[in-house]
């Protein structure tokens, strides 16, 4: 269950999570400052002292998160590299043979036509 966790963090601070987090501040903001138009007491004034508590906590949980999906792709990267590698090697190794095949057919056809 330890490895499980780290594998499925991803899902958790995603693009889908950031927009519903980004709708999330701007309700909580829009909000508290229609209640203060309407001369009533907000829940949390302007300088949104909670609002900051509460992203500062996200920071603090989501951080390492962050930073442990970096390193498992950071372990993943030098497998794909050698991968490319090879694939780039096969491909260049193909088209010399492909351009000394033109090669020698070019050489051919114009050794006959003299």
């Amino acid at each position: 269950m330890a490895i499980a966790w780290p594998i499925a963090s991803p899902r958790l601070v995603g693009p889908g999570r950031s927009a519903l987090c980004l709708a999330a501040l701007i309700a909580w903001t829009a909000f508290n400052s229609v209640v203060r138009a309407w001369q009533v007491e907000p829940f949390d004034p302007y300088p949104y002292i909670f609002l900051n508590l509460i992203l500062s906590m996200l920071a603090a949980l989501q951080a390492p998160i962050i930073l442990m999906s970096q390193n498992r792709q950071a372990a993943r990267d030098p497998l794909a590299a050698g991968l490319d590698y090879e694939v780039n090697l096969k491909a260049e190794i193909e088209i010399i043979e492909l351009h000394e095949k033109l090669w020698a057919g070019s050489s051919a056809s114009t050794a006959t036509s003299c």
